[in-house]
């Protein structure tokens, strides 16, 4: 699904003030989380696979289209949550479908943020070897006082890291 029809659809009122909704608006919000979640559901994946494959860039750019639909399906779940019982009450079937693909979602959800965290520790021992690295080789080893050899730690510089990511 493209950004465009989330938008289309997203223009559906997902009003929670109403007490009641119509049985029809009830389809069309299951329909719309469905629709919602399965798109995220497809950033979510191929995110996991650039990341498991190390394309950190090519990950990060698909973070604005994520952080839309991840807006649009809050929206739905609260509208959901808001009419949990009228909607168990008219269309009982859709919801226990969309409450199964909502687990599936979960799992994928899950997958997708121990990929991050990996990336994320993997990233972080990189940095923390290079400041190593670069301050292994501003230690002199020289004589003391005593004769024996000893380090001398030069000034450390240090290193500049961009976050962007």
């Amino acid at each position: 699904m493209s950004t465009n029809a989330a938008f289309a659809m997203s223009s559906i009122p997902s009003d929670t003030s109403a007490a009641q909704i119509s049985k029809g608006d009830a389809e069309v919000l299951c329909i719309r989380v469905n629709e919602t979640m399965d798109a995220l559901n497809n950033i979510i994946e191929a995110e996991t696979r650039l990341v498991r494959a190390g394309k950190i860039r090519e990950a990060a750019h698909l973070q604005a289209e994520k952080a839309e639909f991840a807006r649009l399906y809050i929206e739905d779940i609260f509208a959901i949550q808001t009419h949990a019982q009228t909607l168990s009450l008219l269309i009982p079937a859709m919801v226990e479908r969309t409450r199964k693909r909502h687990d599936s979602f979960r799992a994928n959800l899950q997958a997708n943020m121990s990929a991050l965290e990996i990336a994320r520790g993997v990233s972080e021992q990189i940095i923390k070897d290079v400041a190593e690295e670069v301050a292994s080789k501003s230690t002199l080893n020289t004589y003391g006082n005593s004769g024996a050899m000893g380090a001398y730690r030069a000034a450390v510089k240090p290193i500049s890291v961009d976050t962007a990511l």
